[in-house]
């Protein structure tokens, strides 16, 4: 395994095997990205959200890379947030909610 995907896995390891494209580009070039985009290691998830095509979906990854799509300022709702780390008012949870964006993008997961 090559450093780029040492590190790959150790950052979509800490987030449910989920990244961003700016994670991506900050620990390598687009062209990388691209390779693994092509070669099925990296599936896009949403727009600038991916996911590691090996790994198990779940709603937690899926909420996870909705986050991301929504951009830097973009967070999980409380109540998905609270499910996520197992906290009171989580364990009820249907589906995952994200604060949308100023730009009005669809951050649905």
């Amino acid at each position: 395994m090559g450093k780029y995907d040492a590190r790959l896995m150790e950052i979509a390891g800490q987030q449910h095997f989920a990244v961003s494209r700016d994670q991506l580009l900050e620990i390598g070039s687009e062209d990388q990205l691209e390779y693994r985009i092509a070669n099925k290691t990296l599936e896009r998830r949403f727009q600038c959200a991916y996911r590691l095509a090996s790994s198990p979906r779940n709603w937690k990854q899926d909420l996870t890379a909705g986050t991301f799509a929504g951009g830097k300022l973009s967070v999980a709702s409380f109540r998905s947030a609270a499910a996520l780390q197992y906290l009171p008012g989580g364990e009820e949870l249907t589906e995952n909610h994200v604060s949308p964006t100023s730009d009005g993008r669809d951050t649905r997961a």
